[in-house]
This record gives structure tokens, sequence and C-alpha cells, in this order.
């Protein structure tokens, strides 16, 4: 089953509606889309990793949510984390799996 296409932009157009994943799946399904436009090599797309506050708009939730969330997924080792002056993050290979098996399994109800 497809969850999700990317735009040729590297941005995801979800095949799922949002309204019933929960903030860690949106979020991680967003670092996915980011994950593989860095592969497909996107032009737009500079790093894989993207911060709180970018998170934050394209999930569309408050910071202190997101980053409450992206917390618990780095917990779970779902995400890496990279503090550079700015905090940021990217999916791991083991969180494209977990999160593509929570969604998929809502589909399967």
């Amino acid at each position: 089953k497809t969850i999700m296409k990317l735009d040729e932009d590297g941005r995801p157009f979800f095949l799922v509606p949002e309204n019933k994943l929960t903030v860690q799946e949106l979020l991680g399904i967003h670092l996915i889309a980011r994950h593989f436009a860095k592969i497909m090599d996107i032009q737009s797309i500079g790093t894989e990793y993207l911060s709180i506050k970018e998170l934050a708009q394209l999930v569309g939730t408050k910071y202190d949510i997101a980053k409450t969330r992206l917390n618990e997924m780095n917990k779970q080792r779902i995400i890496d984390k990279k503090t550079n002056g700015e905090t940021s993050y990217k999916i791991t290979n083991t969180g494209i799996n977990v999160i593509a098996d929570r969604i998929l399994s809502k589909l399967d109800r």
C-alpha cells in the first residue's frame, strides 16, 4: 500500500487522511519524505535534517508539542538528533519501518 508520494520539489502528498495520523506519525512521514527526496537528489532539498520549527509548521502543531514528540521519537531511535546551533532531526532506517508499520496497521482496520 502507498501512504504518500513526493511532488517534484520533494514535498509529501499524503494518500492517507492526515486526521487519522498522530503527531508522531505526521512528523515521521515528513522526515521520511525528506529522506527519500535527498536520495532522489531533488535539488531544492539541502539537507536531510529538519528543525523543530520546520517540522511543527509542516505538521500544523505547536512548537512545544512537536519538540516533545520528537524527543520521544529520538528516545525510541526512530529519528536521529543533530545539535549544531539549532536542533534538527532526520529519520533512521529503523524509523522508516516503524512509522510505515504504524500507518499501514491503521489502514488495515
